[in-house]
């Protein structure tokens, strides 16, 4: 595995872990915010070890169809990222609350994609 791909996923556990965390405490925003940027972070992690260039970007889609052509098996998270995406944002400022639902749903939707794209990294 290339250096910068461990460091990708590396980046990827610590958010992982802390949205766990933060799930459990009930700090709903700042659960979908990680979720969605551990996720972001192993797609990144994927189209680095593959050597596909990549913008930088929170859409989760748009990396989710980078990465199609060496992980097909991704294609099912593509509905899913939809909302997900929106988690890198919206969340983060005044206006918007996350909600206990909302929190859940991400998290286990980063569990499953954790788990697919772990295995696509050989991990």
């Amino acid at each position: 595995m290339k250096r910068v791909t461990r460091e990708w996923v590396r980046k990827a556990e610590q958010d992982y872990a802390a949205a766990l965390r933060e799930a459990k405490a009930l700090a709903h925003d700042l659960a979908c915010f990680l979720a969605q940027q551990s996720i972001e972070k192993y797609l990144k992690a994927l189209l680095e070890e593959n050597s596909l260039a990549f913008p930088r970007t929170h859409d989760l889609r748009h990396l989710c169809n980078l990465a199609l052509p060496v992980a097909s098996r991704v294609r099912p998270f593509l509905r899913r990222f939809r909302s997900l995406s929106d988690y890198a944002v919206r969340f983060r400022y005044p206006g918007a609350w996350a909600t206990a639902s909302q929190s859940r749903r991400a998290i286990k939707i980063l569990r499953e994609t954790r788990r697919l794209l772990r295995s696509c990294l050989g991990l």
